[in-house]
């Protein structure tokens, strides 16, 4: 097991996190809170280092609620 996989696993394990738990599981979670957050995704694809946006809109799970309250509030709706 590689030493960023030993630390996640056993700081998940002290917060009572039970599944799997990864770093890159940590990065699809990033990149998806600050797509939430408002960062824009080709911002979110430069701190990811993908050439394609394609690459980073899959790394991003976005809740279907969320993006149905943000098209309800864009101004060209």
């Amino acid at each position: 097991m590689r030493g960023a996989q030993m630390v996640f696993k056993s700081r998940a394990a002290g917060a009572g996190i039970e599944g799997r738990v990864y770093p890159h599981l940590f990065r699809h979670s990033c990149a998806t809170h600050l797509l939430e957050r408002g960062a824009g995704i080709a911002d979110i694809r430069t701190l990811l280092g993908h050439k394609r946006l394609s690459t980073t809109a899959r790394y991003t799970h976005v809740n279907m609620a969320y993006l149905r309250v943000q098209i309800a509030h864009h101004p060209r709706v």
